[in-house]
């Protein structure tokens, strides 16, 4: 009888320390609370660097280049030149024009002499009216004359200055007609390079119409440069498919090297409001442990889309408010 009492304590006393172990145990377990949360979809886009405001500059007359400061990448300053072209077309029709206006001028005042010497005579009983009246006519013809050269020369002036062709902004240089060089010819309107300003670029990529749900002006992206990781805003979807791809313009919050080949992360909203759980609830089986009445219960629900952050719960096994183990140590059933 003794050792049948002695028995029962003994087992008594070893359950006590199996649920004092077991509490313990519990009390180790990390939990987490489940809460409705958003499925969030990360997107890589490659982008080039751009800048929105740019002088794209061309040759403004014919001619040989003298001088070419034109070398993809470099800073140029605002008014600074870019190329001087030696025209000799251009040259040519300046000095010509401008010796025909020094003998028009010289023909008018000649002329401008002899109508008052004439005048003179003609007051004196010298001259005769006709006379007098033909030389004035000549001199208003050599007049109008002498105006249309002036013009014609502030033209040829103009065309002849626009040799020197200069920056009309500040920026970078990102793009050169690489077939030129000092003496080579360059025909009128024919490209040079393109100046951008750095303040105004942005990363320009194309996205399928699929990828445009959830996107909206200002939203926040990652911008994976080389050196590192910024930040930038979405500035622009074009409304309009080339080719079924939107165009989406992003504005980097720090400065970027135009003509860059960059890739950029977008995270958007792919499903809103659903059970979401972390990864770190699943053990090796794709199980869960729920916490309930201080015992551990294992579920294998259904699954849903997943994030980078947590998988969505598509059965009903678990709800709102729930709490669930995080690498539980012990991870048998105690239903």
């Amino acid at each position: 009888m003794k050792k049948y009492v002695a028995g029962i304590v003994a087992l008594i006393i070893i359950g006590l320390i199996i649920v004092l172990t077991f509490s313990n145990s519990l009390q180790q377990i990390k939990t987490v609370t489940i809460k409705r949360d958003n499925i969030i979809q990360s997107l890589r886009v490659t982008t080039k660097s751009e800048p929105q405001s740019k002088q794209i500059i061309t040759a403004p007359i014919s001619g040989e280049v003298a001088f070419l400061n034109a070398v993809e990448g470099s800073v140029v300053s605002n008014n600074q030149t870019i190329i001087t072209i030696d025209s000799f077309e251009a040259r040519e029709n300046f000095l010509l024009s401008k010796k025909r206006l020094i003998q028009k001028e010289n023909t008018v005042k000649n002329l401008e002499k002899k109508v008052e010497r004439t005048l003179s005579l003609f007051k004196k009983g010298s001259a005769k009216k006709t006379e007098l009246n033909e030389l004035q006519e000549q001199l208003k013809a050599e007049q109008e004359e002498l105006e249309i050269d002036k013009t014609y020369l502030a033209l040829q002036n103009k065309k002849f200055n626009l040799s020197t062709v200069k920056s009309l902004i500040s920026g970078v240089i990102t793009e050169t007609n690489k077939n030129l060089t000092i003496g080579k010819y360059i025909g009128t309107g024919e490209f040079i390079c393109t100046i951008g300003d750095p303040e105004s670029i942005e990363l320009i990529g194309k996205l399928a119409a699929s990828d445009l749900k959830g996107l909206s002006i200002g939203q926040l992206v990652r911008i994976i440069n080389p050196n590192k990781t910024l930040d930038g805003k979405i500035s622009h979807i074009s409304e309009v498919a080339n080719n079924n791809q939107f165009e989406i313009h992003i504005k980097p919050l720090e400065a970027i090297k135009p003509g860059s080949i960059i890739d950029i992360e977008i995270y958007k909203i792919a499903k809103e409001n659903v059970i979401k759980i972390p990864h770190q609830a699943l053990d090796d089986n794709h199980s869960i442990w729920l916490v309930r009445n201080d015992r551990l219960k294992k579920l294998q629900p259904k699954f849903g889309t997943m994030d980078i952050w947590g998988i969505e719960i598509t059965s009903d096994q678990l709800k709102e408010g729930d709490v669930i183990a995080i690498y539980p140590k012990d991870r048998k059933s105690t239903r």
